[in-house]
C-alpha cells in the first residue's frame, strides 16, 4: 500500500466554520489532490444522519453542505454550507510538499470538556475515535496506508468558565489519543478565538502557557483573523487561521522550516 499522510481537524464552532460561506471559498486546483472525510455540525453526533457529513466516504477537499438540519440546530449559519480551517491547513501542507494528504474533520459547535463532550469516554470523544478507525479502514480499502501526522484542535470557548480544569482536561485528551493511536510524539496544534470576547483572550493565554511546557504542542495566536459580526471567524479569517495552524505544524519538522511562507499558501491563489 502507498502511504497517505493523515491529519485530524477537530473542535467547536470555529473548527466547523459556522459563519463561513461556501461561495466565498476561493478555488484552488490542489484541492482535488487532497482526500477529505468529515462530520460536523451541532451535537449530538448522529453518524451523519442530520449533521453535515461525508457519510463515511472519502471525498476531495472542499466546502461542506448544510446537511439535514430539520431535526437539529443548523450545521452552518448559511444554507449553502461552509468550511473550516481544514482548507487553509491542508493547502498549506500540500504546498509545502505533503502532496499525499488526507484530512479527517470531526467538529461540533458549542462543545467542550466542561460540558462533557470531549473527555475520554464522552460522546464526541467516542465519536472521534470511531470515525478515525472507520476512516483509516476506508483509506485502506482505497489502497492507502494511513500515516497519522497531527491533530489540529480549535476549541476552548465553552470551557471559559472552568479554566482551572482546562489544562488537565486538554492534557488527558491528548494523552488518551496518543495512547490509542500508538503515537506518543503526535503533534497537537491548538488555537481558540480571542479577538471579540475578553474571556476568550484568557482561554488563549491558558492555551499559550500550556503549550510552552506540553510535549509537541503548539499554540497559534489568531490576532488579526477576520471576524463575522457574531464573533466567529468570517470566511477570510477561517482561511487565515488554517494557514497559521498549518505553518505551526511545519515548524515541528526542521526540513520544512520556512517553506510555508512561500507564495500561494493562503488558499486564495489558484
Amino acid at each position: 500500500m502507498e502511504h497517505m499522510d493523515l491529519i485530524i481537524v477537530a473542535g467547536q464552532s470555529n473548527a466547523v466554520g459556522f459563519d463561513t460561506r461556501a461561495e466565498e471559498l476561493p478555488p484552488n486546483p490542489t484541492d482535488t489532490d487532497i482526500l477529505f472525510h468529515f462530520d460536523c455540525g451541532e451535537p449530538p453526533y448522529d453518524n451523519g444522519l442530520h449533521n453535515s457529513s461525508s457519510r463515511g466516504a472519502w471525498l476531495t477537499l472542499g466546502a461542506q453542505p448544510q446537511g439535514n438540519a430539520a431535526a437539529n440546530k443548523p450545521n452552518f449559519r448559511n444554507a449553502a454550507g461552509g468550511f473550516g480551517p481544514e482548507i487553509g491547513i491542508a493547502r498549506t501542507l500540500h504546498h509545502a510538499g505533503l502532496t499525499r494528504l488526507a484530512v479527517l474533520k470531526f467538529a461540533y459547535s458549542a462543545t467542550g470538556f466542561c460540558p462533557g463532550h470531549w473527555n475520554p469516554g464522552d460522546p464526541l470523544h467516542r465519536g472521534l475515535v470511531e470515525r478515525y478507525g472507520a476512516a483509516v479502514t476506508a483509506l485502506a480499502g482505497k489502497g492507502h496506508a494511513a500515516r497519522l501526522r497531527a491533530v489540529f484542535w480549535h476549541q476552548g470557548e465553552s470551557d471559559a468558565n472552568a479554566l482551572g480544569e482546562y489544562p488537565a482536561r486538554l492534557q488527558a485528551f491528548i494523552d488518551d489519543l496518543r495512547r490509542r493511536w500508538a503515537a506518543p510524539d503526535l503533534p497537537f496544534v491548538i488555537s481558540v478565538s480571542t479577538e471579540k470576547w475578553a474571556h476568550n483572550r484568557v482561554v488563549g493565554e491558558v492555551q499559550r502557557t500550556f503549550a510552552e511546557t506540553a510535549h509537541r504542542v503548539a499554540y497559534v495566536n489568531d490576532l488579526g483573523c477576520g471576524l463575522h459580526p457574531s464573533g466567529h471567524y468570517d470566511s477570510a479569517g477561517t482561511l487565515e487561521i488554517g494557514v497559521r495552524m498549518g505553518q505551526a505544524f511545519l515548524r515541528f519538522d526542521r526540513k520544512n522550516q520556512g517553506i510555508a511562507t512561500m507564495k500561494g499558501v493562503k488558499g486564495h491563489e489558484g
